[in-house]
């Protein structure tokens, strides 16, 4: 068991293989978490909450556990591509980040073996890299006794992390509805201009 506690999935050594929004063959739309590996096999909660799913996707996740934290409906942690009959939770047990929740594997859609964490808010994927306190970049040889973590400071991350998510949101609500405008006025502009011309031929 970890001998302190950080947000991070992993113990000791540990390498960033794969960021969130990497384009490549496994990923058609961008890579929707991030990918760890480490020598030390064993996966803990990267949040004190409640184990929402455990569950198998043959053709991505493979045997994952699905994580809510504390006290926030709308976003959920998802540890994917663990070795199956090695998961340590079931649905509804209470989990802090010292709980050993399973060993890393390659199930699933997997090219090796290694841990893939997935953010969700409201059900999209989100960069989970804030929340662990590491850099959204490929990086080996990192150490995870330089991302210690006092748990007070979990709602406090979360609540930036969705405070980013529903400002991003809003810009998007912002542009699409720009957009619509602006497609409602070239629709209104062609219909002034045959309007004008067919008022020109009745005169």
């Amino acid at each position: 068991m970890a001998s302190y506690t950080t947000n991070l999935p992993v113990n000791g050594k540990f390498n960033v293989t794969a960021i969130f929004g990497q384009q490549g063959n496994y990923w058609k739309n961008g890579h929707k978490g991030i990918d760890l590996t480490a020598a030390d096999k064993r996966i803990y909660s990267v949040c004190d909450g409640t184990v929402t799913v455990v569950g198998f996707d043959k053709n991505g996740w493979g045997r994952y556990v699905s994580i809510k934290p504390e006290g926030l409906k709308r976003i959920r942690f998802i540890l994917c591509h663990l070795v199956e009959n090695s998961v340590n939770v079931k649905k509804g047990d209470k989990v802090s980040r010292l709980t050993h929740i399973g060993t890393m594997g390659t199930t699933g859609n997997s090219s090796g073996v290694h841990l893939h964490v997935e953010m969700r808010i409201d059900n999209k994927s989100v960069d989970p890299s804030a929340y662990l306190l590491i850099a959204n970049k490929k990086q080996s040889g990192l150490l995870d006794t330089d991302f210690k973590f006092e748990k007070e400071r979990q709602r406090e991350l979360l609540t930036a992390v969705l405070s980013e998510f529903d400002g991003k949101k809003s810009d998007t609500a912002a542009d699409e509805s720009a957009q619509k405008i602006k497609e409602l006025e070239g629709v209104i502009s062609t219909l002034q201009n045959k309007i004008s011309a067919a008022a020109n031929i009745l005169k």
